[in-house]
């Protein structure tokens, strides 16, 4: 191979080796998304963004999770406004979601939270799940509002690190859930369904700037050779 060539091809491979995502379930699509190809839903990579941004409102957002995500809808964060609560499945009022601990990964799916701490993180019950975890960062704990609450009936809310208060007393593990606790301080991880699309940060473009005017120079200056 040609010194060009192989130029070409180390630069070529470097440049797709940074664009292409691997076949995990999670895939970055940058602007701070990743898409979950398993529960077809894109998840806000900061899993505490409610603390941050209270998209121009003054509300109480720990307490009702549910108007901070119709704040966020009304501003069309990052161009959508689809945004909603992750589901801990569609059950009636007196149902229970599914527990992901003792179910099937595939009958889990049902459980968009439970399915977070137990497959996409690949954690087991009673681990301690906070700060950076995978592509997510700022996963809530008990120093802070350590339940995530869901969408679904009865207001159901899932604890990813411990103590995680629950029933009158407090369990230090993470992977439970409870129903009805509208008393708890809870936050909420943003969710909304459906893929999007892959934004390249600006720092790749850069790189691809340079690559593409560093090709040139080289072909040029290989040429002149042997000319």
């Amino acid at each position: 191979m040609t010194k060009p060539g192989l130029v070409m091809a180390i630069l070529t491979s470097l440049v797709f080796g940074l664009a292409v995502t691997s076949g995990a379930a999670l895939h970055d699509r940058g602007r701070g998304l990743i898409y979950d190809d398993v529960l077809d839903i894109t998840w806000t990579q900061q899993a505490n963004l409610i603390t941050y941004e209270d998209f121009g409102s003054s509300i109480d957002y720990y307490w009702y999770p549910d108007n901070w995500i119709s704040a966020m809808n009304n501003v069309d964060y990052l161009g959508y406004d689809n945004w909603r609560l992750a589901s801990m499945g569609n059950n009636g009022f007196n149902s229970h979601p599914v527990d992901c601990n003792s179910s099937t990964e595939e009958n889990c799916r049902s459980n968009e939270l439970g399915y977070m701490f137990y497959h996409n993180l690949g954690s087991t019950y009673g681990q301690n799940l906070s700060g950076s975890q995978g592509p997510f960062y700022d996963i809530m704990d008990q120093y802070s509002a350590n339940v995530y609450k869901s969408d679904t009936a009865r207001r159901w809310t899932f604890c990813f690190s411990g103590p995680c208060p629950g029933y009158g007393v407090y369990f230090d593990a993470g992977g439970i859930q409870f129903g009805d606790f509208d008393t708890l301080v809870p936050a909420g991880w943003a969710v909304m369904d459906g893929d999007v699309p892959t934004v390249v940060p600006e720092p790749i473009s850069t790189v691809l700037f340079i690559t593409g005017g560093t090709l040139f120079a080289l072909r040029t200056r290989f040429k002149k050779i042997k000319e």
